[in-house]
């Protein structure tokens, strides 16, 4: 039984040979460094910051330090640290990674060295792609004023169209006001006032129906 719970805590996947004499129970957790990696990712040193990840978990792993407990505890300690750093670089999250993939991966996280090694991967590359869409305004308008486009006839608040794009409400609002030099409530209102009277020109439904679409 206890060989069977031995294995069952296992998250290394290192082969070799166990005894049950071994000391059980939860590997004690000593918080990494992780404020360090947080400052790599800040800097555009993203696989640095997968590199160190990955080192720290490997040492941890080869001095036996690692088992479901304290793989669960540094991942709930590198995503607190990693949301904050988001947060700060006018990102969503819930967002980015709100999708099924994500979510798969992280569910799987804390299974496995492996697991967590992908998971560290996916959101940091993940991350990276969105980092760049922020620093670059005019693609961040592109991307809001064709969400507009395909969605006029839906309910369009702030908090949706940033939700779209992965970014804060705020800094969409902020961006597009900046780049256009409208509101973005004023331009949703040109858009459909000029589909409203596009298509009272080129079809012939009533006024009521044109008003409702």
């Amino acid at each position: 039984v206890r060989l069977v719970e031995m294995d069952e805590n296992n998250v290394t996947e290192r082969p070799g040979v166990y005894s049950a004499m071994e000391q059980s129970g939860t590997a004690a957790y000593q918080r990494p460094d992780i404020e360090a990696w947080m400052k790599d990712f800040s800097a555009g040193k993203y696989g640095k910051t997968i590199e160190e990840v990955e080192r720290c978990v490997d040492l941890m792993s080869h001095e036996r330090r690692l088992d479901q407990g304290s793989l669960a505890q540094l991942l709930q300690d590198f995503m607190q640290a990693f949301y904050i750093i988001l947060g700060k670089k006018e990102l969503q999250a819930h967002q980015l990674f709100g999708d099924e993939a994500s979510l798969k991966l992280y569910r799987q996280a804390g299974k496995s060295v492996k697991d967590f090694k992908v998971w560290i991967n996916h959101i940091v590359k993940k991350s990276a792609e969105y980092v760049t869409a922020v620093s670059d305004a005019g693609a961040v308008v592109h991307r809001v004023k064709k969400y507009i486009r395909e969605n006029l006839g839906a309910e369009l608040s702030r908090n949706q169209i940033a939700g779209h794009v992965c970014m804060s409400p705020d800094y969409v609002s902020r961006v597009f006001h900046q780049e256009t030099g409208t509101l973005l409530s004023d331009y949703i209102v040109q858009m459909r006032m000029a589909e409203a009277e596009h298509l009272l020109e080129s079809t012939c439904l009533p006024i009521g129906e044109v008003a409702c679409q």
